[in-house]
């Protein structure tokens, strides 16, 4: 696989034998463009060198307190930046990331992470509410950190935790490429959501993919409503990440604050669902900005009409419009439609 990619120019032939972890494809990333500009979450923005230094301390100081391969580690965020910093940290360490739908009652989260056999979890403070109710009912769960401004008693707390490792590469054993990597609880017709298990593999495989057929680039400046514990947003930054473009993170979707975003940010490429779509082109402030900035546009998760791709030409004049088509077992978009078809 790694003769695949470097004939593709995707990788380089340095001393770091951890190009089947996607982890360590941000180590990559952030030393061939150390200083672009990586994530842009509110009024933070991270280069790839200071977000892959971020991620590095909170790795290594997940691995103090015992993650390794195979632990599973849960995930309650919406968009953030430390969303991301934890998932590419669990990674490094050889982890199993477990994002949760935060739209979930705390009944639901519960099981899936006990039927997971999370042993750490990591969440955002909004969501302390949902976590206390199961936090000492739960013996599989070791470590409980959260997001906040403030300590939580019983709780370790994120910033603490992450500036007291190292930010130097974590010192591992070679991953495999068939590693385990993430699972991710996809809702069935019938019974609960059962848990994908995707590997290291399946998600290099999906950005390779998506680097050949257009569907991200080096420069690309992308907005993020998809949530990062779906699949469709995870696979697609991860993508990004591996090509090196920068990342726009939404907390939640707001339609003026995404045009207002487009505008302000010089945003190229943006992912959403039809119906997001038909509100942004029917809104009626959609004339108040210039939106001549963006050249794609993928939809996905249910079909677009064409009425709709109509006026999405006319609103968005320099863009193309990509039709994907995937699921959570395939780690993201399978057939994509191209802007000329």
């Amino acid at each position: 696989m790694a003769q695949n990619l470097l004939k593709l120019g995707f990788m380089s032939r340095e001393r770091y034998p951890m190009q089947s972890n996607i982890g360590f494809i941000l180590s990559r990333t952030s030393r061939k463009y150390a200083n672009k500009t990586a994530l842009i979450f509110r009024e933070r923005r991270l280069t790839y060198s200071q977000l892959n230094s971020r991620v590095n301390r909170l790795t290594n100081a997940l691995i103090g307190l015992g993650v390794g391969k195979g632990t599973k580690v849960g995930l309650i965020f919406n968009n953030c930046n430390e969303f991301v910093e934890s998932i590419y940290a669990i990674l490094k360490a050889q982890g199993l990331v477990v994002p949760i739908n935060t739209r979930l009652s705390y009944q639901e989260i519960s099981f899936l992470l006990d039927h997971s056999d999370v042993s750490v979890l990591i969440f955002d403070n909004k969501f302390i509410e949902k976590v206390a109710v199961f936090w000492e009912t739960n013996p599989k769960i070791k470590h409980y950190i959260v997001c906040d401004e403030e300590s939580c008693p019983g709780f370790l707390h994120y910033e603490t935790l992450l500036q007291s490792g190292s930010s130097e590469e974590p010192s591992v054993s070679a991953p495999q490429e068939e590693d385990e990597a993430c699972i991710i609880y996809t809702a069935g017709t019938t019974g609960r959501p059962k848990g994908v298990v995707l590997t290291h593999r399946n998600f290099i495989w999906l950005a390779v993919n998506y680097c050949i057929g257009g569907m991200t680039s080096f420069e690309d400046v992308s907005l993020y409503i998809f949530p990062l514990y779906h699949v469709g947003g995870l696979g697609t930054y991860i993508a990004h990440t591996f090509i090196g473009a920068t990342a726009v993170l939404k907390e939640k979707y707001d339609p003026l604050d995404c045009l207002e975003t487009i505008q302000m940010e010089g945003i190229n490429r943006w992912s959403a669902i039809p119906s997001i779509y038909a509100e942004i082109v029917n809104h009626p402030d959609i004339g108040k900005y210039n939106l001549k900035s963006i050249t794609k546009l993928s939809s996905g998760a249910a079909p677009m009409p064409v009425d709709l791709k109509y006026r999405l030409a006319e609103i968005f004049p320099n863009a193309g419009i990509l039709d994907g088509y995937g699921q959570t077992e395939s780690a993201g978009a399978i057939t994509m439609l191209s802007a000329k078809d």
